[in-house]
Parts: structure tokens; C-alpha cells; sequence
């Protein structure tokens, strides 16, 4: 690939960049560097997406040297804790994270990692992510942050071993990975990185895998948001206690609760919003009754005498039951459930005029209603 950017390609870096060095703000001159953000002699490619407009004397100062890393200051804690944990104490192989989601877990890890290997500590690193598109996010910011190139590898993939790179996979792919990891993990020193580690259920196949695989890892960093599992099942590796949290020891834990990730300004507060809903139960002998979050149902007194009739006409049980056509196939494009979603992709439509990244999120209450 060629080292230097094309006119054009200046051009552009120029318009991103507003007419400002990216590093100092200064105007720029017409004789600006382009540079690499991963410097060309770490294999930093010569794209758009790899370059910044720089003054001479910025990129001058920057030379071939990789970029550091901008951390937060709970990221800059949990760096100091998992060093002190893991290679001053030595106290356990395993160091946990817990922190909110969208708190930047991603990036520290890099920063450990990228840590470890400076000091000598380890040669390999493996990533387990729970989808296709967030090993891409891991493999992309690890070259950022380490300017190591990572393998993005599945079962079919056979002996990644002998690829000598880091490498990233899927919790789906374990089993099929599982003695590959093994040979990884015997042959080098490695630090396991493991995101959303409740995927990772001690009697379930990836948690299985996942354990077995990894057994000799140098390092595990265990990464979770969510730290219990909706079905109560315990993760691989770490302690619960009786009331099923964690109980791994405090010096080898880093947590970061949601409330202080708001306040901090790390994420955003989660907005709730109450929808109305009337359902119309339509009884023998023609007979109806209205239930709503506001009227709880009324049944004529024959009926109220027969057991748990009640409970099931209980608002909320109606609202996370599936509603079907006729054919008790199709979902209800009118029911109560596609009226909330309607409802909420409308709030969403209206606040990305103000907030273009905005997000959202469904939750179900079961595989069904999911599906």
C-alpha cells in the first residue's frame, strides 16, 4: 500500500478537520502533514479512516510513536487495580469489570492488554464477544489501541494456532474452537478477554466450552454489564453468594454501577414510558370484560368464584401475552404489543431530531414474545 495520501484524500482530511490542526487546533497551512493515526511503520494503513490533518510541529512531536489512548478516570482506576491485582499481588489470574454498559469497557481492556504486553507478561490475546458485529468493534479498536492486527476466527477456521496473531471469536464458536484455544493457550501466554461473561453459564455448552478452553490462559479479564443471568444460572469462574451475586474478592473487582455511570456522564438515563392499554375479553353467553392498567378486571360473580381466574385476567400477564390472528400464527398488527412498539419508534423518530444517535431498546419477556 502506498505511504503517502493523495491530494484528494488531503483534501477531505483538511474538511474534517474544519481547516484546524486535529492535535493543537491551530489553522492549518497549505503544507499540512497528513498523518497516520497508527503510524505506516505499525502497519497503519494509508485511508481516510486512519488519517488527520496535523500543523508540521504536531506531527513532528507525534513521530512514528502509536497513539495513547484518551481514558476516563474510572478506566485510568481500573487500569492501576487490574496491574496491581494481576502482576504486582499476583493474587489471581482473573481480574472482573463490571460497569455499565456503554461505559467503555472496550477500551480499557485494549489498554490492559496493550499494558501486559509492553511489560512482557503475554504474547497472545483472545477476545470472546457475543455477536458477529461486536468481535468487528473488538478487532478494529484493538488495532487502534495496540496496533496489533486481530483475527476475527470461527469453528471452520481449524488450527488458528499456527496463524500467530491475536485472535477474536464469537461464545457461539467455542465448541467448535475449543481445542484450537486449548493449543493457543498451552503453547503461548494469553490473556483471555471475556465480554459479556454471562453467556458463559457453568452448565451450559459455551460456559463448558469456554472453561475448558481456557484453562490454562496466563489471564482472564472477565467483562459484564449484566453480572446476573435473567434465568438465575451461575457463570463459569466466579464466586456467588447465597442470594446469587458475585462474591469475587473486592481487589480483584472494578465496578461501575449504571447510576454513577449517568452521573458521570458516561451513559445516558434510561427513559421509561407508561402505554395504555384496554384489553376485551369476550365471555360465554356474550358476556365481556375490560381489563386496563387503570381498571383492573370486574367479573360477574359466578365467575369470580372459579380459582385463579383473576390472576390470569391480571393486566400485565395480558400485556406480555403474545397476540395472535386467527390463524395463531401471524402476530396481531393491532394488539397491544405492536401499538407499544409503534408507540415507541414515534418517541424515537421525534427525539433523533434533537439527538440523531439516539437509540432504543425492546425487551421481552420471553423467547415467544421475542420471536
Amino acid at each position: 500500500m502506498k505511504r503517502c495520501f493523495s491530494t484528494r484524500q488531503r483534501r477531505i482530511l483538511a474538511w474534517v478537520a474544519a481547516g484546524r490542526c486535529a492535535e493543537c487546533g491551530q489553522p492549518l497551512e497549505p503544507d499540512f502533514h497528513a498523518d497516520h493515526r497508527i503510524p505506516f511503520a505499525h502497519g497503519g494503513p494509508t485511508l481516510l479512516q486512519n488519517g488527520q490533518a496535523l500543523c508540521r510541529p504536531c506531527n513532528q512531536r507525534k513521530g512514528a510513536q502509536m497513539p495513547q489512548p484518551q481514558l476516563r478516570p474510572w478506566q485510568q482506576d481500573a487500569l492501576r487495580k487490574a496491574l496491581t491485582w494481576l502482576v504486582e499481588a499476583r493474587q489471581d489470574r482473573r481480574f472482573l469489570i463490571n460497569a455499565a454498559p456503554g461505559a467503555g469497557k472496550t477500551r480499557v481492556s485494549c489498554v490492559i492488554a496493550q499494558t501486559l504486553l509492553a511489560l512482557g507478561e503475554i504474547d497472545r490475546v483472545i477476545v470472546i464477544a457475543p455477536r458477529a458485529e461486536v468481535v468487528n468493534q473488538w478487532a478494529d479498536d484493538f488495532r487502534q489501541v495496540t496496533g496489533r492486527y486481530m483475527s476475527k476466527v470461527t469453528a471452520r477456521d481449524g488450527d488458528i494456532h499456527g496463524l500467530g496473531l491475536d485472535v477474536c471469536a464469537t461464545w457461539a464458536a467455542i465448541q467448535g474452537l475449543q481445542d484450537a484455544l486449548q493449543a493457543m493457550c498451552g503453547a503461548a501466554r494469553v490473556l483471555v478477554i471475556c465480554d459479556e461473561h454471562h453467556h458463559a453459564a457453568v452448565q451450559a455448552a459455551w460456559g463448558e466450552g469456554a472453561d475448558s478452553a481456557f484453562a490454562a490462559a496466563q489471564f482472564t479479564l472477565v467483562l459484564t454489564g449484566t453480572p446476573i443471568r435473567s434465568d438465575g444460572a451461575e457463570s463459569v469462574w466466579l464466586p456467588y453468594d447465597d442470594a446469587g451475586a458475585i462474591d469475587y474478592p473486592e481487589g480483584g473487582t472494578y465496578t461501575l454501577t449504571y447510576g454513577e455511570a449517568v452521573d458521570l456522564g458516561y451513559c445516558r438515563p434510561v427513559t421509561f414510558h407508561r402505554h395504555e392499554g384496554r384489553f376485551t375479553l369476550d365471555l360465554d353467553g356474550g358476556q365481556t370484560v375490560q381489563i386496563s392498567g387503570q381498571q383492573p378486571a370486574t367479573l360477574p360473580r359466578p365467575l369470580a368464584r372459579i380459582p385463579g381466574l383473576q390472576r390470569v385476567l391480571d393486566f400485565y400477564r395480558l400485556a406480555c401475552t403474545p397476540q395472535y390472528q386467527a390463524d395463531k400464527q401471524t402476530p396481531l398488527a393491532t394488539g397491544y404489543q405492536a401499538s407499544m412498539i409503534e408507540s415507541a419508534a414515534q418517541k424515537l423518530d421525534d427525539l433523533r431530531l434533537r439527538m440523531p444517535n439516539a437509540g432504543g431498546l425492546i425487551i421481552a419477556p420471553s423467547i415467544e414474545m421475542a420471536e
